[in-house]
């Protein structure tokens, strides 16, 4: 049992999902200009950040990636410090503050909070998130994207298992 009904598939839709449905608000010409600096996000060159759809650019290149990374980073650590322990079985807080420096798209809030309600059964969660994004396209891109999952994280989750994040 856990905290949550969450599923790691939901987080996979979560991300197209709602840049999807910023495109959607746009009419032809936005979307033909919004197709052009996608396209223009270059991942080889990283002094464009500023560009306009970088952040969309990004979300959708790499978020689940580095969901991906630091998920399974804070479950070799938790089973790393558990080996290692044997008589204390190590335990992640149920309050956390977190500083995420180079936050990105939101991907580190998303993969610590779901690998946290996954794996604690009871007992109540709150973490409270600092995020440092530079980049105004990353930060803006990266409010839409824990808007939905914030929603998401509360219809799925106990009433105890929260999180909130501030710039």
């Amino acid at each position: 049992m856990s905290l949550t009904q969450l599923w790691w598939g939901d987080l996979e839709n979560l991300v197209p999902e709602t840049i999807w449905k910023d495109y959607q608000r746009l009419d032809d010409i936005q979307r033909k200009q919004y197709c052009r600096e996608l396209q223009r996000a270059d991942w080889k060159r990283t002094q464009y950040y500023h560009t306009a759809r970088k952040g969309e650019s990004y979300a959708l290149w790499f978020h689940l990636l580095r969901m991906d990374n630091i998920a399974s980073a804070i479950l070799m650590a938790q089973e790393r410090l558990n080996h290692d322990e044997q008589e204390k079985k190590y335990r992640l807080k149920s309050k956390m503050q977190v500083l995420d420096v180079g936050s990105g798209t939101g991907s580190g809030v998303m993969a610590l909070t779901f690998i946290y309600a996954k794996r604690r059964a009871h007992g109540h969660m709150n973490f409270d998130f600092t995020l440092i994004e530079p980049h105004l396209p990353m930060r803006s891109v990266q409010h839409k994207i824990l808007e939905e999952y914030s929603r998401l994280f509360e219809g799925k989750s106990a009433p105890d298992a929260a999180f909130t994040w501030g710039y």
